[in-house]
């Protein structure tokens, strides 16, 4: 039981024991184990996509910390519309993610899949008034920006004195 897709035999198997015309017989035991299993393998298969996943930093902080929000938030909200129906919508949603990876704006394709993205999330109860899609949001509105240096002081050459002339 040591398989990367058991994760997805699992999700089958549950799955399949919904449908009325299918009969699954598993001892409840083994159902949990295989359950158990399962989720901790999804959970060490997110950690190592997560560690895959480092963030190329930009020259704006402010960017790189909604890039970080936006990730987070759309990982959770992916989840929700593939639970309900709605894989395109997901998969948009992942697409932008993996872009913001590597650059801190979100481009214009990816604004116009994002307008249907929001759209669904409008239609999905689980989704309408969540905190995850009120950070989504934020977040989209302040990568829609260009970015701009975070201004630092320029530090001015200290100036030199001569000697002293009497």
């Amino acid at each position: 039981m040591d398989s990367p897709q058991l994760p997805a035999i699992s999700a089958a198997l549950d799955s399949l024991a919904t449908n009325p015309k299918v009969t699954v017989s598993e001892a409840v035991a083994a159902q949990t184990e295989r359950r158990q299993l399962a989720a901790q393998q999804e959970v060490a298969q997110q950690q190592k996509r997560a560690e895959q996943q480092q963030m190329q930093p930009s020259d704006s902080p402010g960017h790189d910390q909604a890039r970080r929000v936006f990730i987070d938030s759309a990982a959770l909200i992916a989840q929700t519309l593939r639970e309900n129906g709605a894989g395109l919508q997901a998969a948009y949603l992942q697409q932008v993610s993996k872009s913001l990876l590597k650059q801190p704006e979100i481009k214009p394709l990816d604004q116009e899949n994002l307008v249907k993205v929001l759209a669904k999330i409008d239609q999905v109860p689980a989704l309408k008034d969540s905190a995850g899609v009120g950070q989504l949001r934020q977040a989209m509105q302040f990568l829609n920006s260009p970015v701009k240096p975070e201004q630092t002081q320029a530090q001015q050459p200290e100036r030199r004195r001569g000697p002293k002339l009497s």
